[in-house]
């Protein structure tokens, strides 16, 4: 297609204007006013970039991949923290006695995998109220730090709300 459409909360409007900058892209965010519910404003970018739009694919990003999303193919390790930490922003939280992430069992388990591997850690996986989606849970505070620590390091891009949540952790 040559679209890329992002779409976070009002509050998190920051984010999609320095991923607007980074990318170089000149089109304006859009505000959309939620009529459903307990649905929240939101804003949108739009990238117009085939180039970018074909790259994203190549890692696995796609539209409504709630369902089916998997670990990118071919990430470099010296991504993996920040994939991690983009992962947290959107599908994250950040508690005092929790570190947690909703996803596919696909998704998850790379992820369990990747803390057992790089820092001993047993994140626990646990049933949701859809059989597809899944949640994978940290309760050990030093566990929570370490994982936040990796994740923030050298971090530039970042959802500003769950930064500020990690910095009063420590």
């Amino acid at each position: 297609k040559g679209i890329v459409e992002m779409r976070l909360q009002e509050r998190d409007k920051h984010i999609l204007e320095d991923i607007s900058i980074d990318v170089q892209n000149n089109r304006p965010l859009y505000f959309v006013a939620e009529k459903r519910g307990n649905s929240q404003d939101t804003y949108r970018m739009y990238i117009t970039s085939k180039q970018i739009s074909n790259m994203l694919l190549q890692y696995g990003m796609f539209e409504n991949k709630t369902y089916i999303l998997q670990w990118p193919q071919g990430i470099d390790d010296s991504f993996v923290s920040h994939f991690m930490r983009g992962f947290t922003d959107g599908d994250g939280h950040i508690g005092d006695r929790e570190l947690s992430w909703a996803g596919t069992v696909m998704m998850l388990e790379k992820i369990q995998q990747i803390l057992a591997d790089k820092f001993h850690i047993n994140a626990k996986m646990y049933n949701t109220k859809t059989d597809v989606i899944k949640s994978l849970r940290i309760h050990n505070k030093r566990d929570i730090i370490t994982v936040l620590n990796w994740m923030y390091q050298d971090a530039d891009l970042k959802l500003q709300r769950k930064f500020l949540k990690y910095q009063e952790i420590i």
